[in-house]
């Protein structure tokens, strides 16, 4: 008796010591802002691959994809054997990484260089993988991995490794073009790059070489604007990154604007990298899935009062994209939805608000730049233009490559807008009837259509304004795919067709069905995003199929 007393105390004790030994071995999670710069611009981060893994399967537009995709409907699900490799680190070392890794990705600058006709987008950022395994342990499968990239990248890259201050690096040289690719090993921590300085950079803030983004003020405050803690990923954009993006979407987009009118090239190139600072302590972001849909919630404060002087001028009006979308065409790519109670007085309000932030200088070029931003859409004078209209505006675009979108809007003051019409499209405008509208077409393609329909007037390219009366005439039924949204000042609607294709393209297989997975992303809802002025800031909510993940995976991959 004595006997099996001892053994049932020595198969306890023996528990006990395993359990102590689990219990330390669990992966601890750790701050990864830790890791990167503190003047890093862009900052995003997953605490659980796994997680975020099966979050992705969960959603309506895998279960629907994945099998067309040659994929796996449970592929997000890591099993008993996963958890039990993240929990004790048993296991094959690539298995264990991944379950339980964070990531964070730092973006350091970007530029812009010539890619083709086009401008392309060149960011400095370093991956950071915080593996809760030893880096030595992991090295060789990483450079295998990161190796059969470069080589699919680079042809026939250089190797070279070399070791610093305890920290391993490898390098992958393209033989001409002089882009190279990093993996530091660093402890548990790896950090890859396609360059060598933002790699160096996370490097140094992890040893404490220089000051990291940990404790950033404006970090902290938005992870708790966009609930970071019950979500999947989270992210930060800092004032001096939003100046860095819109300094880049300046020059990508608005050069045409700068051509025509030098003086906005100066509001454009001295006010816009400016502006940031002055009225907001960053951009916030966080993922999760929601019925079914991936859930992107943004955030950006406004500082100074702003939110407060907005808020009167830019009340919504409750209005449904029911009406608007009665000129959608089947294939249109986007409607965007602006409910205002009146669209004058918050066009008014918001040249006061921000005009209120800035040096007379400032505040002059901010009116120049607001009124530059209706130039697209055909309108030279939007204060005039604003009051005839009513609470009801859109613009539609009919595919993601046509830039020509059609202005919609409820008449208010139809006397005023055919004024509009009558100056744009000159004296010699052609006029027809398609059902019970009436298209004025100007002789010079350029100057475009402008239209009256049912109490509303649409404004855009000849062709497109046809086809959405021609659409309003046919098939009014089209209009069931946009739900209405209540209570937001901007709503947008997009055929999320396209991006869900490209983040499948990343996990798709051989076996993938091309005609069924098509006809599969036919069957998705289009994406909504809703815009809103809260409390003391601007919060945005988008419903998708993969969401910003989505996207930045499908940038990432190779």
């Amino acid at each position: 008796m004595k006997r099996m007393w001892r053994i049932a105390l020595g198969l306890l004790v023996l528990a006990a010591v395993v359990a102590a030994w689990l219990w330390w071995q669990r992966p601890r999670r750790v701050e990864m802002a830790r890791y990167v710069p503190a003047d890093t611009l862009i900052y995003l981060e997953t605490n659980s691959l796994p997680a975020l893994a099966e979050a992705l399967t969960q959603t309506e537009a895998w279960r629907v994809a994945a099998q067309p995709a040659g994929l796996d409907a449970n592929a997000g699900n890591i099993g008993w054997w996963g958890r039990l490799a993240a929990w004790t680190g048993f296991g094959p070392a690539d298995k264990v990484a991944l379950a339980r890794a964070q990531v964070a990705v730092a973006v350091l600058g970007a530029n812009l260089g010539a890619g083709g006709d086009a401008l392309k987008l060149k960011p400095q950022y370093a991956v950071v993988v915080e593996t809760h395994t030893n880096a030595a342990r992991l090295r060789a499968v990483v450079e295998e991995k990161i190796g059969a990239f470069a080589t699919r990248a680079y042809s026939s890259p250089r190797v070279e490794r070399r070791e610093e201050n305890g920290a391993g690096f490898t390098f992958w040289h393209a033989p001409e073009s002089g882009k190279s690719i990093v993996a530091v090993f660093s402890g548990s921590v790896i950090i890859i790059g396609p360059g060598e300085a933002a790699a160096r950079a996370c490097l140094d803030a992890k040893n404490g070489a220089r000051p990291s983004l940990e404790g950033n003020a404006g970090l902290t405050e938005m992870r708790s604007r966009v609930d970071a803690a019950n979500s999947l990923a989270f992210g930060y954009v800092a004032p001096e990154g939003l100046s860095e993006i819109l300094k880049l979407a300046a020059t990508a987009y608005a050069a045409p604007l700068v051509l025509s009118d030098p003086r906005i090239g100066i509001a454009v190139n001295s006010l816009l990298p400016a502006l940031p600072p002055k009225i907001t302590n960053g951009l916030g972001w966080s993922a999760r899935v929601n019925q079914g849909n991936m859930e992107d919630r943004y955030f950006l404060t406004l500082k100074n009062g702003l939110a407060d002087s907005l808020r009167e001028p830019l009340a919504a009006e409750n209005n449904g994209a029911q009406n608007l979308s009665q000129f959608a065409p089947a294939r249109a790519y986007s409607l965007s939805q602006y409910n205002f109670r009146q669209p004058a007085v918050a066009w008014a309000g918001l040249n006061r608000g921000l005009a209120a932030q800035l040096d007379i200088v400032g505040a002059v070029l901010v009116t120049r730049l607001l009124a530059a931003a209706f130039q697209p859409y055909g309108i030279e004078e939007p204060g005039a233009f604003l009051k005839a209209l009513g609470p009801e505006a859109a613009t539609l675009r009919l595919d993601e490559a046509n830039g020509g979108a059609v202005t919609i809007v409820k008449v208010n003051d139809e006397t005023a807008l055919r004024a509009f019409a009558g100056k744009r499209l000159g004296a010699d405008a052609r006029r027809e009837t398609i059902g019970d509208a009436e298209l004025l077409t100007a002789a010079d393609e350029e100057r475009g259509a402008c239209a009256f329909a049912g109490g509303y007037f649409l404004l855009g390219p000849a062709a497109n304004v046809r086809e959405c009366l021609t659409t309003r005439a046919e098939n009014p039924a089209f209009r069931a795919t946009f739900p209405p949204v209540t209570g937001a000042q901007v709503v947008t609607y997009t055929n999320d067709q396209k991006a869900a294709r490209a983040f499948l393209a990343v996990v798709a297989t051989d076996n993938t069905q091309p005609a069924a997975l098509t006809n599969a992303l036919i069957q998705l809802p289009y994406a909504v995003s809703e815009t809103r002025l809260s409390g003391d800031g601007f919060e945005k909510r988008t419903h998708s199929s993969f969401g910003l993940i989505g996207a930045v995976a499908a940038q990432f991959a190779p």
